[in-house]
């Protein structure tokens, strides 16, 4: 009987000695844990500045082609009215005679 007595004093001592040990991991797991959650946040908000950065380059980069688009088209307008004003203010050549002229 003593026998059995002891053995049970030496698990219910061993069991609590586990116990103790898988509190302590628990904790260091918990630890774990939010570390790497506050390292994942860290990496969300990191990732949503470098997409907020790239969104607003994209942005920028759509801005300046408009630009340079309306810049050719202007230019493209501007060379066409000249060339439009030099015909018009152009003195008629031997082969073209003004209608109202006589012949």
């Amino acid at each position: 009987m003593w026998k059995e007595f002891l053995s049970l004093i030496w698990k219910t001592l061993r069991l609590n000695e586990r116990t103790q040990e898988n509190t302590d991991k628990i904790k260091i797991l918990q630890q774990q844990v939010e570390t790497l959650s506050k390292a994942l946040q860290w990496q969300h908000q990191e990732v949503q500045r470098i997409s907020e950065r790239e969104q607003h380059e994209r942005e920028v980069l759509a801005l300046q082609l408009k630009h340079e688009l309306e810049k050719h088209q202007l230019q493209s307008e501007i060379d066409r009215l000249r060339a439009e004003q030099t015909l018009l203010t152009a003195k008629p050549t031997a082969n073209t005679k003004d209608k109202n002229e006589p012949e």
